[in-house]
């Protein structure tokens, strides 16, 4: 849309024998300055769940940065083996805080993970990639919403 403002759309369903939607995902992007962006998120799906992701990066200097990435269900719907649906309240998914150093040839991030649908689910993860070969985060899909990647500096 602009400099610093970009919207994001993709994965989305359409039913077309009810006439309406099935998933929809939304995402907008605002790059306050060469140093730090935050998105906000939603993703829809059609009677099951609806999802919001908050995320932020702050380049440290040319060779840190931070990033934080918080996932809360503001309605999630879970199904029985009969096919019953059970309500449940709103909660925290996922949250993930992370450190990465960028080398001349190589990333290193280190990352704190919290999947919040398991009690005690903690996930500490340390990792070294070559830069060529992408970002420095896994996807993680939790109630069918997908975590966006790190973008690269």
């Amino acid at each position: 849309m602009t400099d610093k403002i970009s919207i994001l759309s993709d994965g989305n369903e359409f039913n077309l024998r009810k006439g309406g939607v099935d998933i929809f995902n939304f995402n907008l992007l605002y790059t306050n300055s060469p140093r730090w962006h935050f998105s906000i998120g939603n993703r829809f799906i059609d009677n099951i769940s609806s999802t919001v992701l908050f995320s932020s990066t702050l380049s440290l200097s040319e060779k840190w940065s931070v990033n934080f990435t918080e996932q809360f269900a503001f309605r999630t719907e879970e199904k029985d083996a009969i096919g019953r649906g059970n309500d449940f309240d709103q909660e925290s998914l996922y949250s993930s805080a992370s450190i990465t150093r960028y080398f001349h040839d190589w990333i290193a991030t280190m990352s704190l993970n919290q999947i919040g649908t398991r009690d005690d689910d903690n996930i500490v993860r340390f990792s070294i990639l070559p830069r060529g070969l992408g970002a420095t985060t896994s996807r993680l899909r939790s109630l069918g919403t997908l975590v966006p990647q790190q973008q690269q500096q």
